[in-house]
């Protein structure tokens, strides 16, 4: 920590001191392109530490109901896993990385398009698909010993359960989409 505090005041001192020694148009650009880059990521970190704000309709959620004001408290990507009532699911997705967080809350939460996350998080639309698809890969094969676990003690699971255990091919651990079932 005391480390990379003296990196940083010995980088702000050397950019002071390039400031002082400018005297040419392309000194002055190069100095603003530093100052822009260090703005961008201040920016960026505190994008992620961020509160998003209530809507109108989230605000009256909140001031009106009951429990619908638990919806509002967890609804951002590191504790959207306090809202899943299934233990097994909340601990998994408790555990994921921060950025696939972040897609998975935009994604399923908020409804997001791919191209929508790729356009908020400033990354490729290629980058979050396959962000996305390694994290439902890994939550399907956590998943899956998981409920058969449930089945072998007897234990009841869900109809949606029983529709993933019959999609999915832990041997190549993948999960065959038949599209939605009515």
């Amino acid at each position: 920590m005391r480390r990379e505090k003296l990196k940083r005041e010995l980088r702000m001192e050397a950019l002071a001191r390039l400031e002082e020694a400018a005297r040419t148009e392309d000194s002055f650009n190069e100095i603003v392109e530093i100052w822009d880059k260090l703005d961008k990521n201040k920016v960026r970190r505190w994008s992620d530490h961020e509160i998003v704000g209530f809507t109108d309709e989230e605000w009256k959620k909140f001031k009106g109901a009951d429990g619908d004001f638990l919806d509002i408290i967890f609804d951002s990507p590191e504790e959207m896993h306090q809202l899943i009532e299934d233990w097994d699911i909340s601990r998994m997705v408790k555990h994921l990385s921060r950025k696939q967080k972040d897609v998975l809350y935009l994604n399923a939460v908020r409804l997001y398009e791919v191209w929508q996350i790729a356009f908020v998080k400033g990354q490729s639309e290629r980058n979050i698909r396959k962000l996305r698809t390694l994290m439902f890969h890994n939550i399907r094969s956590e998943l899956f010993p998981v409920l058969q676990k449930r089945i072998e003690n007897k234990i009841p699971i869900t109809t949606s359960a029983r529709k993933f255990l019959s999609r999915y091919d832990p041997v190549n651990e993948i999960f065959i989409d038949m599209g939605d079932d009515k």
